[in-house]
């Protein structure tokens, strides 16, 4: 038994030695796609150095971000996808077909920010109180939050303690989520509630069904994590991203869009009302960025 306890523990863990300066410090990196949602990232100092698909914060109160390596991935949807959308392609759909984008190695956010999080924030002054629809709070998403000043204000208070926070691009979100996979859904080709919190077969009402025990919000990391060790990248709440709004993926980059009149911003991933078209990895969505949504959260990423 204690030989079997080991072993987990080697696969859940490994040491690491980093360099800080000329002072090399010992800490203990998990590797995200095997480590359990209710074990915690270590505090680090120099998260740069750390390898692929380790864990991290950064300081008490700051998000646990899991590092992504360099990749490219396919965006947007095939043709044959069902319930694919005419901005879910390079010509709006004019005959277009998904965009091969190549990503940079940077981090994101294992969990959807949640209240915790953001009441540390508050308490700090930096970010206003939001209401929480009677949903509840502690480990649940934060909701009712605006792209224009509430994910600005979090991403300032992080950003004094830490520093490189920000928005995840939509096609840093896109490739995030799908860790890898080019099906309908990170876990296949349908929608299953035994993967995430959404809605009914019809829009626009919460369902407990399954796994998904929760009419509205869940608490973060209830669900399987995807092939990167990302949590509620699918469902749950609709995250903001950087982009402005663009028809079509031509041209589309791992940068954020921001050119044109730019009067709003992506939402990404569907959220606990969605119906199953919704859900679909490649799914796009503009919002205006003053707009507030007890379906609406985010989580942040760090440039490496």
């Amino acid at each position: 038994m204690q030989l079997l306890v080991a072993l987990s523990a080697l696969l859940v863990s490994k040491a690491l030695v980093l360099q800080v300066g000329a002072q090399p410090i010992a800490a203990v990196v998990h590797d995200a796609r095997i480590t359990p949602a209710k074990i915690r990232a270590p505090l680090v100092t120099n998260p740069s150095e750390l390898p692929d698909f380790a864990l991290f914060r950064e300081c008490e109160g700051c998000p646990e971000m899991v590092i992504l390596p360099a990749g490219s991935f396919l965006m947007g949807s095939p043709a044959d996808e069902p319930g694919r959308a005419d901005n879910e392609d390079s010509q709006a759909g004019a005959g277009g077909a998904q965009v091969q984008v190549s990503v940079g190695r940077f981090a994101i956010a294992r969990f959807e920010t949640t209240w915790e999080e953001w009441e540390v924030c508050v308490a700090a002054e930096v970010c206003r109180q939001r209401p929480d629809s009677g949903f509840g709070r502690g480990r649940r998403p934060v909701i009712n939050v605006d792209w224009q000043t509430d994910t600005q204000a979090f991403i300032r208070f992080v950003n004094g303690r830490a520093s490189a926070y920000r928005l995840p691009s939509e096609a840093e979100w896109e490739y995030a989520a799908r860790g890898g996979t080019v099906t309908a859904y990170p876990w296949g080709p349908d929608a299953q509630h035994d993967h995430s919190n959404y809605g009914a077969d019809q829009c626009c009402i919460g369902l407990a069904l399954a796994l998904d025990r929760w009419e509205d919000t869940a608490p973060v990391g209830q669900f399987p994590a995807n092939a990167f060790g990302l949590y509620d990248m699918i469902g749950n709440v609709g995250e903001w991203t950087e982009d402005c709004y663009q028809d079509n993926l031509a041209r589309r980059t791992a940068a954020a869009y921001v050119g044109g009149a730019c009067t709003t911003r992506m939402v990404r991933g569907g959220d606990l009302y969605s119906y199953p078209v919704v859900l679909r990895t490649a799914y796009r969505i503009a919002r205006y960025p003053s707009d507030v949504s007890p379906s609406h959260g985010f989580r942040l990423a760090r440039t490496l």
